[in-house]
């Protein structure tokens, strides 16, 4: 490892960038794919949203590009990241200004720091059912199948969404 990376951790860092580079091409790729759709006006902020979560779901199925236990691990350092998560979210960076900019345009009544609260949720609520898809199933007996990547993805829109285009916090702490 050493000889070849340098490093444990320079190894982990490899590894990453040839499974996320992939994806952050595919979902570039979408994200352009859903601005050249608006033609000049916002983009549809369920294609942004798609374009975000669709790929990172769909490894899943893809051993490929290392499936559903890169997808578990991903899961967790987005959870808790520690001082190399943070390191290989770096690798992110460029992509999230692209989402948090579309973003923007889909919903410009939010103010930024609003809009950057609301990303930081959608993350978290994709990267929560990453790891924890075998105990979804089991606490709702079935109910849930998270193994239905297609129809987690329509889930995770749908509810994305709504949470996006939600009405401002009241900032006297009381119900909007």
């Amino acid at each position: 490892v050493n000889y070849h990376f340098g490093s444990k951790e320079a190894l982990i860092h490899a590894v990453f960038a040839r499974r996320l580079e992939p994806l952050t091409r595919e979902r570039l790729r979408r994200l352009t794919a859903a601005e050249a759709e608006a033609d000049g006006a916002a983009p549809c902020l369920e294609s942004v949203i798609e374009a975000f979560v669709a790929p990172t779901l769909r490894l899943i199925q893809d051993p490929a590009h290392g499936g559903r236990d890169f997808i578990r691990l991903m899961g967790r350092l987005h959870i808790d990241p520690g001082e190399l998560g943070f390191a290989i979210h770096e690798q992110f960076d460029k992509t999230l200004a692209r989402f948090v900019e579309a973003l923007g345009r889909a919903l410009p009544r939010l103010p930024r720091a609003e809009l950057l609260w609301r990303f930081v949720f959608m993350v978290g609520s994709m990267a929560f059912i990453l790891p924890g898809s075998e105990l979804l199933k089991r606490k709702s007996e079935g109910l849930c199948d998270p193994s239905d990547v297609e129809g987690s993805i329509r889930r995770l829109i749908a509810f994305t969404a709504a949470g996006l285009r939600a009405p401002l916090p009241d900032p006297t702490g009381g119900t909007p």
